[in-house]
């Protein structure tokens, strides 16, 4: 064995859009009945996932165990959510509520100081600027991901209504939010 190189294999699988909706990010969890090789990642395809299209995906498979694959969280390209009922979900409407609402204030502040256009040159670096108030990645309720992905939704709900309705819909949509 050489430095950098793997042990075990990769796991190649491929994940298709059933909806009729452009996927702008997912998440999915892996877990076995092993103690290694569990975890989960987000996906966020650089041109979304359209209707019917599938792409390839892949993990690291360190054991040969029974594994499990399962999408926890759909987020599409207008912003509107999909959450598994499962309770070991990585990502849960509580906590893309928190982060959502968290987002949306911090933006509504940057708008009011800043104007419509800074709003929009945040968002690519939103994630920087947001940190998870404490004990808030502990809470079950949230998932792991939940507050991340609600800032992520705020970012991409203001792409959409900036695409279809310029700076008026920015500020209409910040200053209205939560809905």
């Amino acid at each position: 064995m050489s430095i950098g190189s793997g042990v075990g294999g990769v796991l190649r699988f491929e994940v298709t859009n059933r909806s009729n909706k452009v996927i702008h990010s997912y998440d999915c969890r892996y877990y076995s009945p092993v103690p290694v090789g569990n975890g989960s990642y987000g996906s966020n395809p650089e041109e979304g996932l359209l209707p019917g299209q599938s792409r390839t995906d892949s993990i690291s498979a360190h054991e040969y165990a029974p594994l499990t694959l399962t999408i926890d969280f759909v987020q599409f390209g207008d912003g509107t959510t999909w959450f598994s009922n499962s309770p070991q979900s990585t990502v849960k409407p509580d906590g893309l509520r928190a982060g959502a609402k968290a987002a949306a204030s911090y933006l509504l502040t940057v708008m009011s100081r800043d104007g419509t256009q800074t709003v929009m040159d945040t968002l690519p670096r939103i994630h920087a600027d947001m940190r998870e108030p404490d004990g808030r990645a502990t809470n079950p309720d949230f998932g792991t991901f939940g507050f991340y992905c609600g800032v992520a939704n705020i970012a991409v709900r203001i792409e959409h209504e900036f695409k279809d309705g310029g700076t008026q819909g920015v500020e209409t949509f910040l200053r209205s939010y939560p809905e």
